[in-house]
Formats: C-alpha cells, sequence, structure tokens
C-alpha cells in the first residue's frame, strides 16, 4: 500500500513517515517549500534523514520536493513576524502560540500531497501529528480537521477514498522519541529550530519542545544548541 508522506525535517514528520515504512507501506516522502525562512535547513535535514532511512527499509522511496509561493504569510516561521525566544514557561499562551502558526499551511500542503498521490498511485497522505502536552492543537492539526480534509479530496478527486495517515496523533512527543530509539532512528538528523543558523538556537518554541520531549524520553539529546 503506497502513502505520501509529508516531511518537514523535524521528528514528527520524519518519525511518522518512518513508521509506515517500517509497518510496510511504501512511503513516498513530500517536502514542500513554502517560504520558510529555514527551508535550505530543513531540506538538508529532510535529504540526509531519507537517505539513511532509504539505505535500511526499502520501503522508504526517494524525496520528491514542491515549491509554493506565498510572500503574503505572516508568520515566525517564514520570517514576517520575529522569532519568539523564551523558555517553556513563557509559551502557555495560545497568543504565544498564534505566532508561531502559519495560516491554511496544511491546508495547502495536505492539497499538494493529493495531487502528488495522483502520481504514484496512492490514496493515503501523513502527516507528522501528535497529542501536545499542554494545549490543544493547532486548528489543521486535528483529527477532526484531517478527517474534513479526506471527505474534501475524496469528493474533489477522481478514485478512490483518501485517507490522512496519523498514526501518532495520540502519542506525545517524547513517545515518538522512544520510538525512534528502539527502531535505531537517524532522530538526530532531524531539524526542528525556527531560526535559520547553523545549529538550533534553543529558545524558540520548536527547540523548547524539542529539549523537553528528549528530557521526558530519558533520551540524551544529541543535539547541539547555540543557547
Amino acid at each position: 500500500m503506497k502513502v505520501v508522506s509529508l516531511l518537514s525535517g523535524g521528528i514528527d514528520s520524519c518519525t511518522t513517515a518512518s513508521k509506515l515504512a517500517i509497518d510496510g507501506f511504501d512511503v513516498f516522502p513530500l517536502f514542500v517549500d513554502y517560504g520558510q525562512r529555514t527551508v535550505q535547513r530543513e531540506i538538508r535535514a529532510v535529504e540526509d534523514y531519507v537517505s539513511d532511512v532509504h539505505a535500511r527499509i526499502e520501503k522508504m522511496h526517494t524525496l520528491s520536493t514542491a515549491n509554493v509561493s506565498m510572500p503574503f504569510l505572516r508568520s515566525s516561521l517564514v520570517g514576517t513576524v520575529d522569532v519568539e525566544k523564551s523558555t517553556q514557561d513563557d509559551f502557555g499562551t495560545m497568543d504565544s502560540k498564534k505566532v508561531d502558526w502559519v495560516p491554511a499551511r496544511n491546508i495547502i500542503l495536505i492539497t499538494l500531497a493529493a495531487s502528488y498521490c495522483e502520481t504514484v498511485g496512492a490514496r493515503k497522505i501523513s502527516i507528522g501529528a501528535y497529542r501536545e502536552d499542554e494545549m490543544p492543537p493547532y486548528p489543521d492539526s486535528s483529527r477532526e480537521f484531517f478527517d474534513v480534509m479526506q471527505q474534501a479530496l475524496t469528493s474533489g478527486m477522481y478514485g478512490d477514498a483518501f485517507e490522512i495517515v496519523t498514526p501518532f496523533i495520540d502519542s506525545f512527543k517524547w513517545n515518538l522519541l522512544t520510538y525512534s530509539r528502539d527502531m535505531n532512528l537517524p532522530t538526530h538528523l532531524t531539524w526542528s529550530c525556527y531560526e535559520n543558523l547553523q545549529s538550533h538556537c534553543g529558545y524558540c518554541r520548536n527547540c523548547v519542545d524539542r529539549k523537553k520531549a528528549f528530557d521526558k524520553a530519558g533520551i540524551k539529546d544529541p543535539t547541539i544548541y547555540c543557547g
């Protein structure tokens, strides 16, 4: 069975794609450049990760990429809003979370993935959704949203029904790390930071979540942080 896996280079999407390959799916990884400030760092992480897994798991196919221009976006991830740098406690409000949200991003990415499904003969799409520790998910990262999206794709395209596959949606990020450790996956190759640096900044929301996940998993964090 074939699945198009959206990859950003982070722990969540990479682990999701790897799990599906381990479980026997033919995984077709897709990276989308939508103007994110860390695009070069992300795609390098995806290429390195996919290459490593592909060498050991034949069900992981080679990477494809897509580009979409959205210069009007307002988000810290695309550089039109400053990246917030702080500690775990300071990220506990919805307003702080909205700064890091890219409006309608997952709607666009999933639609692009559906188009790629036509090329490879797939009707399944995976995305790295997981259960967040303290707050509700972003509006386009919930199971309810994915259910509606797969219905829309099924109605709007020829062929069989679509399914958006989210094997870790009820798991915390630290659960993904323990799974990666148990499966000997190259988590050290992933990239989480919102800043365009040579190493992780250590203070953006994603870096803070990454640190916290390694700590909760009881796994030594191999990540190099600037601060």
